[in-house]
């Protein structure tokens, strides 16, 4: 459905693009009982404003006029799913058009811990449980994305630390290792020379 809703859409462009692409997404779901899902979907439906301009105002009236044709039309099966992080910015009149809506939380303490050691799986990580704990008690607050950031740059430390040694000494197994200056058998080199 997606692919045939991007190709009626890419006839336009834009603002006029996220109209037909409303539009398709209604008329193949009509055809195929899909479900359509919206992130993001403040970007296209936030509360009225006078600063809005005219393009902005005939996406949301045309998203609603699909809404409420979908809920006319009895062969229709179609399941619209939005999602936001600000559901308070929503334009009230786009907001009643749903028969639910689901707050779900940030993640708790166990959440997080488990979140950042399901990021961790793939590398070696040593962290005593002790370690987790602090970590998770620290992140409180922390959403889903900012823990896979916060992971991400963390794995990364490794790389950041060789990229910035300036003294590097052959091991017994012949591999060049990073050190303290202050080390026996130092070579006061960058990464890039060894």
């Amino acid at each position: 459905m997606w692919d045939r809703a991007l190709g009626y859409s890419r006839k336009a462009s834009g603002t006029g693009q996220a109209l037909l692409f409303t539009t398709s997404c209604h008329r193949i779901a009509i055809n195929l009982s899909k479900v359509i899902f919206i992130d993001e979907i403040d970007s296209l439906c936030r509360l009225r404003n006078s600063l809005e301009n005219d393009s902005t105002r005939r996406i949301k009236t045309e998203l609603l006029i699909q809404m409420e044709a979908a809920e006319r039309y009895d062969k229709a099966n179609i399941f619209l799913l939005c999602a936001t992080n600000c559901p308070w910015e929503l334009d009230k009149a786009f907001l009643c058009r749903f028969q639910k809506r689901i707050y779900i939380p940030l993640p708790n303490k166990a959440c997080r811990i488990q979140m950042m050691k399901l990021s961790c799986r793939e590398n070696t990580v040593n962290l005593k449980e002790s370690d987790w704990q602090r970590l998770g008690e620290a992140t409180e607050g922390y959403s889903g994305s900012d823990l896979s950031v916060l992971t991400n740059g963390a794995l990364f430390q490794p790389i950041r630390d060789l990229q910035n040694a300036s003294c590097w000494r052959r091991t017994a197994d012949l591999c060049d290792g990073f050190c303290a200056f202050h080390d026996d058998d130092v070579q006061g080199v960058t990464m890039m020379h060894v």
